[in-house]
């Protein structure tokens, strides 16, 4: 009995859904609007790159852009089930920490100190020469050029 307490410390399974604009989820997609993503009919895939085996099957890539890295180079890595995209919860240390000065924004997962530090810029002009997010009242803009639509 007395070792109860200590067996559930850290412990956070979550009591309720994911709430949306307004509306309870049973998924995180929010694009389809049903959750679901559409089934690719023909998917193509370039099985004679080079190394194209070994970066299926470790994520090791060859780093010539940001569409070539691995998940733990381009997301916040969790532990359990929640490396992103997607704040995902796991069963436990679900702690997000966001961390904003005057020129910079930190996320921090608090499983395995995963942290991403993003410059941040007052003009729309100093993002756009340096490619980085924007601050804007009330909240970060952070716009990404280049990515696709469904790159989730």
């Amino acid at each position: 009995m007395g070792s109860e307490p200590i067996k559930i410390f850290g412990v956070s399974p979550g009591s309720n859904l994911a709430l949306v604009k307004g509306e309870f989820r049973t998924s995180y997609i929010v694009d389809p609007p049903n959750g679901q993503i559409p089934r690719l009919e023909n998917p193509q895939y370039d099985f004679e790159r080079a190394n194209f085996g070994n970066r299926y099957a470790t994520g090791v890539a060859d780093y010539s852009g940001p569409e070539a890295f691995p998940n733990a180079e381009r997301c916040l890595l969790g532990f359990g089930n929640k490396a992103g995209p997607g704040m995902m919860g796991a069963l436990y240390n679900n702690v997000y920490q966001f961390v904003q000065t005057d020129d910079y924004v930190m996320i921090l997962v608090e499983m395995v100190h995963d942290a991403r530090i993003i410059p941040i810029y007052d003009t729309p002009e100093e993002a756009r020469t340096n490619r980085r997010p924007l601050f804007m009242n009330p909240g970060l803009v952070i716009q990404l050029d280049g990515m696709k639509v469904m790159s989730w």
